[in-house]
């Protein structure tokens, strides 16, 4: 955030209604210490640097990795699709079963 300096800003003499703000007529712009002026000196502030460790690297790549990879195995839903459609898809109850209830403990 900038500030803006005002001391070189006179009010409006008595009988101007345009509600303008003047310069004084003394005033001179402010320097610094070195000669420079305030902007100047902005440029030279240090930029900011953002540097990964080697883990937050390797994790970067992995990541990008597995974006890469459609996580379907085509050729399973294929073949499933077909045991469907031609009616030999079993379904193993005992399986499912099992499933759920491994499921339902491991949220306990």
């Amino acid at each position: 955030m900038s500030t803006v300096d005002m001391s070189n800003v006179s009010k409006p003499q008595t009988g101007d209604s345009s509600g303008r703000l003047n310069r004084a007529e003394s005033a001179s712009p402010s320097r610094s210490a070195s000669g420079q002026s305030g902007t100047d000196s902005a440029r030279a502030a240090p930029s900011d640097a953002v540097s990964l460790s080697q883990s937050a690297a390797e994790i970067a790549a992995l990541e990008g990795q597995l974006k890469s990879l459609s996580g379907v195995d085509q050729a399973r839903v294929d073949s499933i699709r077909q045991s469907i459609s031609d009616g030999s898809y079993t379904v193993d109850t005992d399986k499912v079963i099992d499933g759920l209830l491994s499921a339902e403990k491991s949220l306990l």
